[in-house]
């Protein structure tokens, strides 16, 4: 059966640099998937996750329940904000989702060091714990689903028509 909706990406970001280099690797990974079906991007920056609203927690985790890709950007050097990584624990389960990915975006720091960042190694484990494949930016580790062809075989056979909007909500809430 052919895929209906837009490729969906949920990107949850610490800082301002952490979000555009999140932003350009979804744009690098929507290019290769924008012809074939729509790409939809909803952000989430720490700060929102933070919010003690019912609304708000419940919008976040409908966002990542829908995700094919969810990507966590950060510096990397440290753990993630407890708060951030209880958001990330109270995920519910990935029922009727395929297949979906994990993606580290850490800080030029973190990319250079020797071996993977706290937050790598938490998100590495929090992905096998859901079912879902990690991927990551550091040491030159693949970050996109070319890295496994079978998976992004499927999506490509999935995705029908294009979207008209290309890049779905910008901001949490709109």
């Amino acid at each position: 059966m052919a895929r209906t909706t837009p490729l969906k990406i949920v990107i949850a970001y610490d800082s301002y640099t952490d979000g555009i280099r999140a932003w350009e690797l979804s744009e690098r990974l929507a290019s290769r998937f924008r012809d074939d079906c729509g790409v939809e991007r909803d952000l989430w920056k720490f700060d929102s996750l933070r919010d003690p609203s019912a609304q708000v927690r419940q919008a976040s985790l409908a966002a990542v329940t829908q995700a094919d890709l969810v990507m966590i950007a950060a510096g990397g050097l440290e753990d993630l904000p407890a708060d951030v990584q209880v958001w990330i624990e109270s995920w519910p389960p990935r029922r009727g989702r395929p297949w979906a990915a994990l993606v580290a975006s850490v800080g030029t720091e973190a990319q250079s060091s020797a071996g993977l960042s706290p937050m790598s190694i938490y998100l590495r484990q929090r992905a096998e714990d859901a079912g879902m494949e990690f991927f990551s930016n550091e040491n030159n580790r693949p970050v996109a689903p070319r890295a496994y062809p079978r998976q992004e075989r499927v999506m490509q056979e999935e995705c029908a028509t294009p979207s008209a909007n290309d890049y779905g909500r910008q901001e949490p809430g709109l």
